[in-house]
């Protein structure tokens, strides 16, 4: 499946939504499947995107980011 007229925002709230919460790297493996080219830049710029937008949670802890759903 090809994702290269779909925004990223969009691919990674698909991703967040069916597993709920995930920290950063499971995120990432999960985007390696989608795009292998894709850079840390425009993933982090997609996240701030979505919580902007009210739709997730960005969790800095000693392990890395944990994204979650917002409920």
């Amino acid at each position: 499946m090809s994702y290269t007229n779909i925004p990223l925002e969009n691919i990674i709230w698909d991703i967040i939504r069916k597993k709920q919460k995930l920290t950063e790297k499971e995120l990432l493996s999960e985007l390696k499947k989608v795009d292998n080219d894709l850079s840390t830049r425009d993933i982090y710029r997609a996240l701030m995107v979505l919580e902007l937008f009210g739709k997730i949670i960005v969790l800095t802890q000693k392990e890395g980011k944990l994204i979650m759903l917002r409920s």
